[in-house]
């Protein structure tokens, strides 16, 4: 029986998921939405404490869905090696991340729904580097 492994990939994942998201609102941001770093105090200790904090939450937050992805896209390409190939995981991981701000109301708001989806495709992707099958075909 073929066999997988995909905790490596899912621990960056999972670590990676805060400042990804953070960095993604911010690219996704327009201008005027952005508080000035004057406001928040120097840049240099400002961006590393912004950082930080969304390692804290980005790990609370997305520990579930990305250990659950993980295992389903790993599974499926245990049993189909087309599922594989990076683009598949990048396109699963922004479908399952868009409807995320849903239940709080916010999907009609179009700044949300770029970071949840850049953030679903590079932490599949960071997944699907870190996971290993026993028969590595694609």
């Amino acid at each position: 029986m073929r066999s997988f492994n995909y905790v490596r990939g899912a621990a960056i994942s999972v670590v990676a998921a805060g400042p990804v998201f953070a960095l993604a609102l911010v690219a996704s941001a327009s201008p005027g939405q952005l508080p000035s770093f004057a406001e928040l105090g120097s840049p240099a200790i400002a961006l590393p404490f912004i950082l930080l904090l969304s390692v804290i939450w980005g790990v609370l937050i997305a520990t579930i869905p990305v250990l659950a992805g993980g295992l389903a896209m790993a599974w499926l390409g245990n049993r189909f090696t087309v599922i594989r190939r990076p683009s598949i995981w990048a396109l699963a991981g922004a479908a399952t991340a868009m409807p995320l701000p849903l239940p709080f109301g916010y999907f009609s708001i179009p700044e949300l729904l770029l970071p949840f989806a850049v953030t679903g495709a590079i932490c599949a992707l960071i997944v699907r580097y870190g996971t290993g099958w026993d028969d590595e075909s694609v």
